[in-house]
């Protein structure tokens, strides 16, 4: 595997890695392992930001698919899906 074949196949596992972190961060129970999950969350979204400067710098067509996979794990860390907040019209 050449370099090139390298960075194209990690700049695509990244993205994957990210929506995994926050979907994973977002089913894990409470306790030491939903901290554990916010924490890898919280690397790989740094990971994902890093790697969306880099493409972007380098002007590489990756930088759309990191932009996304930042905005989704953005959304993703602040979205509360539960019912305790939920407002109930009359």
């Amino acid at each position: 595997m050449d370099a090139s074949n390298a960075a194209i196949w990690f700049s695509s596992v990244i993205p994957c890695l990210g929506v995994f972190s926050v979907v994973f961060a977002r089913l894990c129970p409470e306790g030491a392992a939903r901290r554990a999950s916010h924490f890898c969350m919280l690397a790989a979204m740094l990971v994902v930001a890093a790697m969306t400067a880099l493409t972007v710098a380098a002007g590489s067509g990756h930088w759309l698919s990191h932009g996304t996979t930042f905005s989704i794990m953005a959304i993703g860390s602040i979205l509360d899906l539960s019912r305790e907040g939920a407002v109930r019209l009359p």
